[in-house]
């Protein structure tokens, strides 16, 4: 109930310019095509993107080995900013119109929360029986993902019980993750209806629950095409259109 109010009065500055999620689902302030035949013909692909690389300066050799000294290029330095980077990409990727206009989310606190939830577990979810490595990259990542969520809601002009916000809102995490692990591996439901309910809060038409299903799935997909070390090294990033 106090998370559900909280979340209320941080929507709540929105809502007059984009409008709410009855109205999205009346076609409101939104331009989406038609739900049933988004990502129909999508096809998975390895999500590698090309290697940044770093540009060489005057005294780029003793540079190096000052990194190198001081653990720059150690193993565990390298997998703490594959995470960072990572977490970025989600951060960005869930800032993409494609959700608004395509799959009527609105801009707002929960809706973006959701999203990010969505998007962390499917990476923590390729990479659970990768080894120790993964592990620890995994575990990095979240990190990321719980100060991230919590400078949101500082943002959102929260200053006071903001540990108990965060323990509600990973325990959303978790039952949402919970629900689409059993959906996808037990078959407890669809997957569309775990969607419909933890990213819609089951509100608005199914079909696009089941559009952002089959986005999911797809990206699942294209996660296991693609070479664990450039997730580890933070080379990779979602696809993005329902034509992709």
């Amino acid at each position: 109930k106090g998370l559900k109010t909280f979340v209320n009065r941080c929507n709540s500055c929105r809502s007059a310019s984009f409008g709410t999620r009855s109205d999205l689902a009346r076609g409101v302030c939104t331009t989406a095509d038609q739900p049933q035949k988004m990502f129909l013909n999508s096809k998975p692909k390895a999500l590698n993107v090309p290697r940044m690389a770093i540009k060489a300066e005057d005294g780029t050799a003793f540079k190096r080995v000052l990194l190198t000294v001081f653990g720059y290029y150690s193993q565990e330095s390298q997998m703490v900013k594959g995470s960072t980077t990572v977490y970025k990409m989600i951060e960005d990727h869930c800032e993409s119109s494609m959700f608004h206009t395509h799959l009527r989310l609105q801009d707002d606190f929960r809706s973006k929360h959701a999203l990010l939830c969505l998007h962390v577990w499917m990476i923590l979810r390729r990479l659970r029986k990768e080894g120790d490595d993964a592990k620890r990259f995994s575990q990095n990542l979240y990190e990321h993902f719980q100060r991230d969520v919590e400078m949101r809601i500082h943002r959102e002009g929260v200053r006071v019980r903001v540990s108990k916000w965060l323990r509600e809102l990973e325990d959303i995490f978790f039952g949402a993750t919970l629900g689409y692990d059993n959906a996808i591996d037990k078959q407890s439901e669809d997957l569309s209806e775990a969607l419909h309910r933890n990213v819609y809060g089951k509100e608005g038409d199914i079909m696009f629950a089941k559009a952002l299903s089959r986005y999911v799935t797809r990206e699942l997909a294209s996660l296991r095409l693609t070479d664990t070390k450039a997730i580890l090294e933070g080379q990779i990033g979602f696809n993005l259109g329902p034509d992709e």
